[in-house]
């Protein structure tokens, strides 16, 4: 499940969870959401070492 499959779940279920039980989940997503950014990040700047290797 991707985060925005994961959020777009809980924004279905809120209404019956504790209010702690909703931050906590919410901590989690943005902490997920944070990992992949980083990740995505890592990948673009290895791609684009790979793009300016291949220039040479």
């Amino acid at each position: 499940m991707t985060t925005f499959e994961a959020r777009r779940a809980l924004g279905e279920m809120v209404e019956g969870l504790e209010p702690e039980h909703v931050d906590e989940v919410e901590e989690m997503l943005e902490e997920a959401e944070k990992e992949q950014a980083e990740q995505a990040q890592a990948q673009q700047a290895q791609q684009d070492d790979e793009q300016d290797d291949s220039d040479t």
